[in-house]
């Protein structure tokens, strides 16, 4: 198992995307820092993940 590995690219959107016949896919990554407790990696901060979630809901809402 390997924690906070660099991503090593694309198999998602290479995997799932598929331009030609018009089926698109975005990978989004985002740091740990933007939505968990840094002291705790295994718990979940409302406070610091409050701005990532606003911009994640209207960035699908305007994709969709």
């Amino acid at each position: 198992m390997v924690l906070n590995g660099r991503f090593r690219g694309g198999a998602i959107t290479r995997g799932y995307g598929n331009p030609a016949a018009f089926v698109h896919a975005i990978q989004i990554e985002i740091a740990q820092a933007a939505y968990m407790d840094e002291t705790d990696p295994q718990r979940y901060d409302e406070a610091a993940a409050g701005p990532i979630r606003n911009f994640l809901r209207a960035s699908v809402e305007a994709l969709s």
